[in-house]
């Protein structure tokens, strides 16, 4: 069998369903960052000096992208224990997820949260797309020899 035709035999509705589940996940997380930023000042200052060095802003968004990722594995895994995960079906969740987070652009979501987002990870970019790459793989490490 091909690998285009291995495509259709995917689990396409567990792993979007994952790729959703996870972008709820980091908006919840989101949501409770951004009330914490808004209501305690030290927070906010700590920040405001953390974000303010280019290279570590980076880095922490690199972290961040990488933990979307490993989420997203690791809620597919927790929610459909018997889904069989694989290297073709990491490639297609990591797909799914990052069409979750395409669409997470396009939402009408509050100008403060898509700000956050926007410092957090960093935007849609290749950065962005390679830290939730390596994530997904790093967290699915255990399934790249599964058939």
């Amino acid at each position: 069998m091909g690998p285009l035709q291995r495509l259709k035999y995917l689990p396409w509705k567990e792993l979007s369903l994952g790729a959703g589940l996870t972008l709820l996940c980091v908006l919840a997380i989101e949501g409770v960052l951004l009330l914490a930023i808004l209501y305690l000042q030290p927070l906010r200052a700590l920040l405001d000096q953390v974000f303010s060095n280019g290279a570590v802003t980076l880095l922490i968004q690199f972290g961040l992208n990488l933990g979307v990722g490993a989420l997203a594995v690791y809620l597919v895994e927790t929610v459909w224990p018997r889904l069989v995960l694989n290297a073709g079906s990491l490639w297609a969740l990591f797909l799914c997820v990052l069409l979750a987070l395409l669409l997470q652009r396009v939402l009408p979501l509050p100008a403060l949260v898509q700000r956050l987002d926007q410092l957090l990870l960093g935007g849609f970019n290749q950065f962005s797309l390679v830290g939730v790459m390596l994530g997904a793989f790093w967290k699915g490490r255990s399934y790249w020899q599964r058939y």
